[in-house]
């Protein structure tokens, strides 16, 4: 399954991300995936498409977002196969993708 997920930008001069797609995995982990127009000349993300990220909820601009942040290895999010994606029930956005909120976070 694939949903959306920000990335933080790093030496853009501000704290800035950009969405991108991520591959769900176990245990509350996501394999970040390329935006169609990525360049890594361009932009430097702080995780490279195909790292392994956290999702952690994040609050920008009024809207809850998921964004990509370092993950905790020793220590796996427990309990998030048992929810949502066990059962594989999600709601459909405008967008194509299911929510991450969809995912029990």
């Amino acid at each position: 399954m694939i949903v959306e997920i920000y990335v933080n930008l790093l030496e853009e001069g501000t704290v800035c991300s950009r969405p991108t797609q991520a591959e769900v995995l176990e245990h509350g982990l996501f394999r970040l995936l390329p935006t169609q127009n990525y360049d890594p000349n361009d932009e430097h993300w702080e995780f490279t498409p195909g790292s392994i990220v956290r999702g952690q909820e994040v609050r920008r601009d009024g809207k809850s977002t998921l964004l990509a942040v370092a993950p905790k290895l020793d220590s796996p999010r427990k309990g998030l196969i048992n929810g949502a994606i066990a059962n594989w029930r999600f709601r459909t956005p405008a967008s194509g993708m299911p929510s991450w909120r969809d995912l029990g976070f």
